[in-house]
């Protein structure tokens, strides 16, 4: 009964304070089935690593010399009637299989920041998702308190018009304006609903309860130097570029190795009949006597590989500093609007309203000047909300670009 009450109190809990972003993006790094993809591929990896570091198998041969057609059963007609056995093996020429195992190494790093790269994409479309959800449920909570003003106003212009100092057109009117915010309220459930789905898209499971998050205020952003630095440092884009480049270089060392022979060792014992038997060892290898259209060619591709890699790599960086900028610029106007709307135009919005409803109450105003002043109060709420969504929008941005995640500690 005890476990039962817990229970209840723990999914009480639950549902009463939904769930936070951090168990929304903890819940897509765990169950999303693209990034359980690519961690497969980690592992797969890793294991091909091991087995390009060790020698091919070796080969064992068995045959039979010299059977005469005529007697092809005896074995003791001459010398040269032997059964052969025979071993081989095959030695790549020094350091090859060092390299060959440091190119699959660097692929697993390249992979790694891959992996990392898509989980940063993820946590931003939830963040984004999730902020304007946010947006929408703080809109909702501004459209209800001023219905509630509404409906009052409502009741004021009924006063009114039952004793003939308003026309009945301010009662229909004020009716109309409570009809089109309890539309508004049905599309922004609905845009609510579209949200949610998209996120359970990503997170690969549903959303049994609210999501519970608060979003800060705008503030200002001044070290955008430092941004850059930390783009350079972190940004998992540049790593996969860093790593391929890595891996290139390694690649191009292995080419070189191959103006070198690999060796084919090999051991032979030889059964004969009434004769000695024989042992016979020796070694084969491989001549680059065409190097000029085998070898240079290869050393040649990787080169050319290499020089497209590097402007890869200046051209994201380019890309990676003007959507900084883009997304730095867009902050900073977030935040100097939401000063203007919160410290003058509220306060403006707020204070001609309660004038215009005062005078409004004495016949010197009529209900569509009323109406408009309320407009101008929840359209400055709106506001001030939307420009908290996109500062946390844009600032978001940020984190993607310079490559920091919200949930920490990832490693490979």
């Amino acid at each position: 009964m005890k476990r039962l009450i817990v229970l209840l109190i723990l999914l009480y809990s639950y549902l009463s304070y939904g769930i936070t972003l951090h168990e929304l993006i903890e819940t897509a790094y765990s169950k999303n089935p693209e990034l359980k993809s690519i961690q497969h591929r980690l592992k797969a990896i890793k294991e091909r690593a091991i087995f390009e570091s060790s020698l091919t198998d070796p080969i064992v041969s068995l045959s039979i010399n010299d059977i005469q057609f005529d007697n092809p059963f005896k074995r003791n007609i001459e010398p040269m009637q032997t059964v052969m056995f025979t071993i081989s093996q095959v030695f790549p020429y020094k350091g090859k299989l060092d390299l060959k195992k440091n190119i699959y190494l660097k692929l697993y790093d390249e992979t790694f920041y891959k992996l990392l790269e898509k989980k940063l994409k993820f946590e931003l479309k939830i963040k984004t998702l999730s902020y304007e959800y946010w947006f929408l449920k703080e809109s909702l909570k501004i459209l209800d308190q001023y219905k509630k003003v509404l409906k009052q106003i409502i009741k004021i212009s009924q006063t009114l018009y039952s004793v003939g100092k308003a026309p009945q057109s301010d009662v229909l009117n004020s009716h109309i304006y409570l009809t089109d915010i309890l539309e508004e309220e049905i599309v922004i459930k609905n845009r609510q609903k579209v949200i949610k789905t998209n996120i359970e898209r990503i997170i690969n499971d549903k959303l049994e309860s609210d999501i519970q998050i608060d979003l800060p205020e705008p503030k200002p952003i001044t070290n955008l130097k430092l941004l850059r630095e930390e783009i350079l440092q972190y940004n998992p884009q540049l790593k996969i570029i860093e790593k391929q480049l890595e891996k290139n270089r390694i690649q191009l060392k292995l080419a070189k190795k191959d103006y070198y022979p690999d060796f084919r060792g090999f051991f032979s014992y030889a059964y004969r009949d009434d004769f000695n038997d024989y042992i016979s060892f020796g070694v084969s290898f491989n001549i680059p006597l065409w190097k000029k259209n085998r070898q240079d060619k290869k050393v040649l591709e990787i080169q050319y590989i290499k020089n497209s890699i590097e402007k890869k790599y200046k051209d994201k960086l380019i890309e990676l500093f003007s959507l900084l900028e883009e997304n730095y610029i867009q902050c900073k106007n977030s935040y100097e609007v939401y000063q203007i709307l919160e410290q003058t135009l509220l306060k403006q919005s707020l204070q001609n309203f309660s004038s215009v409803v005062s005078e409004y109450k004495v016949g010197k105003r009529d209900m569509l000047t009323v109406l408009t002043a309320l407009k101008k109060i929840i359209s400055v709420e709106r506001m001030k909300l939307k420009q908290i969504y996109l500062w946390n929008k844009y600032y978001a941005n940020i984190q993607y670009i310079t490559g920091k995640s919200l949930i920490r500690g990832i490693s490979k």
